[in-house]
């Protein structure tokens, strides 16, 4: 995934573990458990070169045709929130590079500084994927250059005695620490509805065995070397505000470089965000080219990045999106793998795209093992979760502590394998029709 993974927001969220008030070997572990999600990650994109067609695609053979547009819309939803996300983080880039030039940061300099950054964006997204793949080339050298030289800097000013002022310690301690988990794990697994989009431009008959190596460390090592930079960066600054206490353990000369870092990596991690999200559309049956997709992200994207911007505290959102969003992702996953385990990871790319028969039409177009996966899934994780909104019954008697994307997971897997697994097994049925979807075929979605 190259530039689209070093990314701003794995800074972001490092710095999340200490504003939580971890000390420094409470936010490594948060940091490295959490991050080995993406191994999860790797073994769904090696779903994408047997079928040939998109991540929110292939969950049709879990929920079917027509059960699978609630995963379709709620992965939609997760990225066009995420292209918010990376329109404020560039976006204050670009307003940190306006001070830096003297200008005044009046609401109409930073509404023209989103402005750039959402045209640039949805202008790669619109150009496709050959524009994307030359873009993400280009980007990944100039981000891993910068990457290198904060973390060389940020070694220089790291107190490795730190301890924060609040320590956590007892059940309220570990139930944030647990609240941090949890943002790491949700930065991982928010990729669950992308990893074929890419992969499946490989041929069929590539081995699952270096593409899930290969994804797993193209996004953990991006993840954990900037997590583990703005923890460090934590033990000197207050990360409140990651990118303005960034100047402070920086040269001067580089600090402007390192807002261009920023720019181009949010920009470069929202490319891949708004392409995939433009597709889920697509399957949700809307009769919508590509292009028509983007540039509906781009009104409803844009709308949530200037709420993001201007009215609400950014840093406390975030946090807040990603525990609740965790009750989706997690049993969405679990079903995901669950489902490639069943059929041994092989897929009719065509037939997922089949109207009214075939192996994944299930009854009437319902699948109601994924369906009832999913659904069970997400309720146990509610049970469980511990947000500023949302207080699950049962993490309440367990002191508040958040385990609803490990309930979910476990719950949305274990249930669709209990139901699903004797189906799959039976004999095939043949397809029906040949009926197409709106939606284009494998060989020329995108």
């Amino acid at each position: 995934m190259g530039a689209g993974q070093i990314a701003p927001i794995y800074l972001l969220l490092g710095g999340i573990l200490m504003v939580l008030g971890m000390n420094l070997w409470q936010a490594l572990l948060a940091l490295v458990l959490g991050n080995a999600a993406f191994v999860l990650i790797g073994l769904q994109a090696s779903a994408g070169p047997k079928a040939g067609t998109p991540t929110i695609t292939i969950s049709r053979s879990q929920y079917g045709f027509h059960g699978n547009k609630f995963a379709s819309f709620a992965a939609w939803f997760n990225l066009v929130a995420f292209e918010a996300l990376n329109f404020t983080v560039g976006a204050t880039a670009l307003y940190a590079l306006a001070a830096e030039a003297g200008l005044e940061l009046s609401d109409p300099v930073k509404a023209l500084a989103l402005g750039v950054v959402i045209a640039g964006t949805f202008l790669l997204a619109y150009l496709g994927h050959a524009t994307i793949v030359v873009f993400q080339n280009v980007a990944t050298w100039l981000l891993a250059a910068g990457a290198v030289l904060l973390f060389i800097f940020v070694l220089g000013d790291v107190n490795w005695s730190y301890s924060p002022e609040s320590p956590l310690s007892g059940g309220a301690g570990l139930a944030l620490w647990f609240v941090g988990l949890g943002v790491i794990v949700s930065g991982a697994i928010s990729w669950c509805n992308l990893p074929a989009d890419y992969s499946r431009y490989l041929p069929s008959r590539t081995s699952a065995r270096p593409i899930v190596l290969w994804t797993t460390l193209g996004c953990l090592v991006p993840a954990l070397f900037l997590g583990l930079t703005a923890i460090l960066a934590g033990t000197a600054v207050d990360m409140t505000d990651p990118i303005a206490a960034l100047e402070s353990v920086v040269p001067g000369w580089f600090y402007p470089l390192l807002l261009i870092v920023l720019l181009v990596g949010s920009v470069a991690n929202n490319t891949l965000t708004v392409y995939s999200s433009a597709m889920s559309l697509q399957t949700l049956g809307l009769r919508i080219k590509r292009y028509q997709g983007v540039f509906v992200d781009g009104i409803i994207g844009s709308a949530m990045a200037v709420y993001a911007t201007f009215g609400t505290d950014f840093l406390t959102a975030l946090t807040e999106f990603l525990q609740i969003m965790l009750c989706f992702y997690a049993p969405y996953t679990a079903i995901f793998l669950v489902d490639m385990w069943l059929r041994h990871n092989r897929y009719d790319g065509a037939d997922l795209h089949r109207v009214g028969g075939g192996r994944y039409w299930s009854k009437n177009g319902w699948n109601i093992a994924g369906l009832a996966g999913l659904g069970s899934g997400i309720l146990a994780a509610v049970l469980f979760a511990s947000t500023a909104r949302v207080h699950g019954p049962l993490s309440n008697a367990l002191s508040d502590i958040d385990l609803s994307y490990i309930v979910g997971f476990l719950v949305g897997g274990a249930v669709y394998w209990g139901l699903a697994r004797q189906a799959i097994r039976r004999p095939e049925r043949q397809p029906a029709t040949t009926e197409q979807d709106g939606a284009a075929t494998p060989s020329v979605t995108v």
